[in-house]
């Protein structure tokens, strides 16, 4: 009978070198992959699956609004589409501004939008609990308009101090909110509806009216080319903010993700055709 005595370590020991050999390849493999690809991979494989929660509010059309019981919206197609591409599945819950703040710092919410102007700086944000991402998922423009019979130039934002302006109420926005967007503290006269705040203007009830800043929506939807743009106000950037609170150390590897996402989403025209089905007008709502 030939000896074997001496054949099984040399086997065992091929074996342990092909497992590790095995185990190193694999790491190898993934350090060759894209680093963002690298990232989302071993977030996802430590956090899996991936939930989230974003606080967003309600009754603003376009960007969010019911359509036959459904909620839909220029902000919930765009997380729908981004979160969708990084297999995280998302719970939209819907608060006025107050309550949905009072959720953030309650450690209940991972994610919500943030609007900057050049009147609101990030002073209000706490950058030891949340990080704020650098693409905006779109950009909002607003104009003041006049009567053409009784037109009014503004030409600087405390020339506002002496008209009183017609707004749709928007239930989530408080004083604060309002005053913090024209920069002024206005004499805002709110409206139900836009239809109402237009018939207002018309009938002299008010100086001014809040609108998109792009006279074919205003005489496409409400059929009143009588106005005349006095004051279009800065642009709104809207980004999305993410709490530490609640994603800890995900919170800036998941933000610059989100980033790349949008970015890609701008690029191939998603973002812009989103803009297109709800607003119907690229010209008061646009990714630059």
């Amino acid at each position: 009978m030939p000896k074997t005595s001496g054949i099984r370590p040399l086997y065992n020991l091929f074996a342990n070198t092909m497992a590790v050999m095995t185990k190193l390849g694999a790491v190898l493999v993934s350090f060759c992959l894209p680093i963002s690809q690298q990232t989302l991979a071993i977030d996802l494989e430590e956090h899996s699956p991936c939930k989230l929660v974003i606080a967003d509010w309600h009754n603003t059309k376009p960007y969010r609004y019911l359509d036959s019981g459904e909620v839909t919206g220029i902000s919930i197609d765009i997380y729908n589409a981004v979160f969708a591409s990084i297999d995280c599945e998302i719970d939209i819950r819907y608060y006025n501004s107050a309550r949905g703040r009072a959720k953030l710092t309650a450690g209940e919410v991972d994610i919500f939008p943030y609007f900057l102007t050049k009147n609101k700086r990030k002073y209000d944000l706490d950058n030891s609990q949340f990080i704020l991402a650098s693409e905006p998922l779109y950009i909002s423009r607003a104009g003041l308009f006049s009567r053409n019979d009784r037109r009014i130039v503004i030409e600087k934002s405390t020339d506002l101090l002496q008209y009183s302006v017609g707004t749709v109420r928007v239930t989530q926005w408080n004083d604060r909110v309002w005053n913090m967007l024209f920069g002024v503290s206005l004499r805002r006269v709110p409206y139900k509806d836009y239809t109402r705040a237009v018939q207002g203007l018309l009938a002299g009830r008010v100086d001014l009216i809040l609108g998109p800043a792009a006279m074919s929506v205003l005489s496409k939807d409400y059929g009143h080319p009588k106005l005349s743009l006095a004051y279009e106000l800065p642009p709104v950037r809207v980004a999305l903010v993410f709490s530490k609170l609640t994603l800890k150390d995900r919170a800036s590897k998941l933000a610059k993700k989100i980033d790349q996402e949008i970015k890609k989403m701008k690029a191939d025209g998603r973002i812009k055709a989103i803009l297109m089905r709800h607003a119907d007008e690229d010209a008061y709502i646009t990714t630059h």
